[in-house]
């Protein structure tokens, strides 16, 4: 049995009893719970066809060491994963996450614009790290709003999320457009952004990015799915793709096929050709990790270089193999490399596992 927090305890085999907990009310539904203790990790997952309207899933870890109680019940306080909604100052409506418990991480995710593209890191950050998340502004379950699309705009909607979330700072881990969201934000304010973790960015578009994007825009005029089909192969290493064809099915099957998702991905695209701080960026001081794959293809180690000699003291790590998406295809590799890092930026961290 386990009983969590504070009220009636239990829970059958099969996970679907009802139970209560001093932050999350699970109501009985069949199906709908899952718990299981694994070693000290608590993994609770809430299925939306029979609960819609609450988060997906909440990893964390349990408390150390269990309190055991006399009947055998283990009482463990589970925090809720937090779905919420914030309203920008141009009236764009913004899905972001709240998760686990620690020192804030925010991670940014890069083009797709989706939270979801973290999730296969999420597991383990949450072991440490209270992880905060986003769908950018016209992506998943966020709206437009009103204002013309830049990387300076994606970063104020990231300030504006600690807003909401009364996060004063943060670790911010950006892949790729996400790495250039993370610059913004840091040079907009730098108080705010205790360090910066960088994956597949670059500090300023040179010609193989505007070659790259130019044929990647027209792409998407003249075909939606080839468009979508050709970020699969751009994106993902060619091992992995080929284990994982469900990605690639899933890509294509989401191709910005009508007008109103063509404009988000197009001006997406016009506004990371357009950044460039390169400039401005030996004023931050903050550490900073840039991380790439040697055979990245949307953006090269060149550019991993690049970008981190314009930062002073960043630390330049590349993967041998991983492509573009490598958070998402050597995630235990990348993982390291970002855990190993945080150890030594933050006082208490977990070392890497």
């Amino acid at each position: 049995l386990i009983r969590p927090g504070s009220t009636k305890s239990a829970m059958n085999e099969g996970g679907t009893t009802s139970w209560f907990s001093s932050d999350i009310c699970l109501p009985q539904e069949p199906g709908a719970v899952e718990i299981r203790l694994l070693q000290v990790h608590l993994v609770a997952r809430r299925d939306r066809q029979h609960c819609p309207g609450f988060p997906p899933y909440y990893i964390g870890r349990a408390p150390k060491p269990l309190s055991v109680e006399p009947d055998g019940c283990v009482t463990i306080p589970l925090p809720a994963m937090s779905e919420f909604l914030f309203t920008t100052h141009d009236g764009a409506v913004i899905r972001g996450l709240d998760e686990g418990a620690g020192p804030a991480l925010l991670c940014v995710s890069g083009l797709g614009g989706a939270a979801s593209f973290w999730d296969p890191c999420a597991a383990e950050l949450l072991r440490d790290w209270r992880l905060l998340r986003l769908d950018q502004r016209g992506i998943g379950a966020s709206s437009r709003g009103q204002a013309p699309c830049s990387v300076e705009l994606l970063a104020h909607d990231c300030l504006a999320l600690l807003d909401d979330r009364g996060v004063d700072s943060c670790i911010v881990a950006g892949h790729s457009t996400g790495g250039c969201i993370a610059q913004a934000m840091a040079l907009a304010a730098p108080q705010r952004v205790r360090a910066m973790a960088l994956s597949g960015s670059w500090a300023k578009p040179d010609r193989y990015l505007h070659e790259l994007f130019t044929m990647r825009l027209s792409l998407l005029g003249e075909s939606p799915r080839a468009y979508a089909s050709s970020s699969a192969f751009l994106s993902y290493e060619p091992a992995w793709l080929d284990a994982h064809w469900d990605a690639y099915e899933r890509l294509v099957a989401t191709a910005p096929t009508d007008p109103t998702a063509q404009a988000v991905v197009r001006e997406r695209m016009h506004a990371l050709l357009r950044f460039d701080q390169s400039a401005r960026l030996s004023a931050l001081t903050c550490p900073t990790l840039v991380v790439g794959a040697r055979d990245d293809l949307i953006v090269p180690p060149h550019l991993q270089a690049s970008l981190a000699q314009f930062l002073p003291g960043a630390r330049l790590v590349l993967l041998e193999r991983g492509g573009h998406f490598f958070p998402v295809t050597r995630s235990a590799e990348f993982l390291a490399v970002l855990r190993g890092w945080l150890t030594g930026v933050v006082p208490g961290a977990a070392p890497a596992r």
